[in-house]
């Protein structure tokens, strides 16, 4: 396949306007979801059967992502204890509290340092690590409901069918279930591998910027937001999307030996034509550089939640002076056109008018904002379907969905 990454769009730019159309994994094309869904309908159309519930493979894209969410929830919970064990900032800040409480010395300035640091820190690996595992996990099983939907119709209308732009040939053996096991089982490797070469990505990129942040410094809610594009910015490049395939997968030999041990496999076992497809469709897919446009959407709609959070522990603006009201002449009856006006007045309201204007947004500490921002690092984790509205909304997103659908879509060939 021909390995075209494009660089990255600038974070900020990005963030400014919604991606309204995405991937076509297939052939390489920019599709809406509306189209994506058609397409399925033209795909199990092109099996070449009549009458077999033409909403069957709508019904199955929607179940599939039901289980995609799922399945992203279940896996988080093993995430979130690694990266919280591995950057543990509650006992830092319980360090704090307790000199505090106890009117002991406070800790120097490298303390305070590293305080701010290990946060944001944090949160990016946790925002990163939960957005590219949200899209690993609906490609695995976008791959296999097309794989096991074929399998179906194959079995009911005793159909072989050859799948994939790339020539792949589908498996014509019978659905058991260990291959996809199996192929779910590679979710291992960015639950413990992957993310801690995000982590290493994260600290290499950011780390000048992080050490240069002065925790005792005050922010405006709009520097704020400049200060986690910039974060962004120093992360996304030519090289962070080369790496995302070995963050997801393991890719060297020695890799796969490690993955093979840690989960009681033998190599027999994912030696099966099957298995070889669902890993090589993958890493065709995360190589792609639709994936890199799904990620760079997905990751810019987590920090709008997250500055969505953010923003409500920011004071409002302080109107000390009320704008001037417009009078009218029912107002001032006295008032003619015959009478001339009072410069004083007139001065005044000038007055009031440019100190409104000037009045400047509010800042907030950047130290009273940390303790937030470790809540939501954890909240980026939690396995709470009710309250982590992060992975809610990437799933809900079209992003994502285009994405699954792509995959499903994808043409069979004879």
């Amino acid at each position: 396949m021909s390995y075209l990454i494009p660089n990255v769009p600038n974070f900020v730019s990005r963030h400014k306007s919604k991606f309204l159309v995405l991937t076509g994994v297939a052939g390489g094309v920019y599709y809406s979801l509306s189209f994506l869904k058609s397409k399925l309908l033209d795909f199990q159309s092109s099996l070449q059967i009549d009458s077999w519930t033409r909403t069957n493979i709508l019904d199955r894209f929607d179940v599939n992502l039901n289980l995609s969410r799922h399945t992203t929830f279940n896996l988080l919970s093993e995430l979130q204890a690694k990266i919280l064990s591995d950057i543990n900032i509650e006992a830092l800040f319980e360090e704090l509290r307790t000199r505090s409480s106890k009117k002991d010395p406070p800790l120097s300035t490298n303390s305070d340092s590293s305080t701010s640091t290990q946060t944001f820190l944090r949160l990016l690996v946790s925002q990163y690590s939960a957005v590219i595992l949200t899209i690993l996990v609906h490609i695995q099983l976008s791959i296999i409901a097309q794989s096991t939907y074929i399998d179906s119709v194959s079995k009911k209308f005793a159909l072989f069918t050859h799948f994939n732009s790339n020539n792949f040939p589908l498996p014509s053996s019978t659905f058991e279930g260990t291959d996809e096991r199996n192929f779910l089982l590679q979710s291992w490797w960015i639950l413990n591998k992957g993310w801690k070469l995000l982590k290493n990505i994260i600290v290499s990129s950011t780390c000048d910027i992080i050490e240069s942040i002065d925790i005792k410094s005050k922010l405006t809610f709009s520097e704020f937001c400049d200060l986690i594009f910039k974060l962004n910015d120093s992360i996304l490049s030519d090289e962070f999307s080369n790496q995302l395939l070995y963050i997801c997968a393991p890719v060297t030999e020695a890799q796969y030996n490690e993955f093979l041990s840690a989960n009681s496999l033998l190599p027999s076992s994912v030696s099966t034509e099957k298995y070889e497809f669902f890993v090589k469709q993958t890493m065709d897919i995360l190589e792609s550089r639709d994936v890199n446009h799904v990620f760079a959407a997905t990751l810019s709609l987590a920090n709008k939640t997250l500055l969505s959070s953010i923003e409500s522990h920011f004071p409002q603006k302080s109107q000390v002076l009320e704008p001037p009201v417009e009078i009218s002449s029912q107002d001032s009856p006295s008032v003619t056109s015959d009478t001339p006006a009072n410069p004083q007045n007139q001065e005044i309201s000038v007055n009031e008018f440019e100190k409104f204007l000037e009045t400047s947004d509010p800042k907030i500490s950047l130290v009273k904002l940390l303790p937030k921002l470790v809540n939501e690092s954890k909240l980026i984790l939690s396995d709470d379907e009710k309250s982590n509205n992060y992975i809610q909304e990437i799933c809900n997103s079209e992003q994502i969905q285009a994405l699954s659908a792509s995959i499903f879509a994808a043409k069979p060939r004879n």
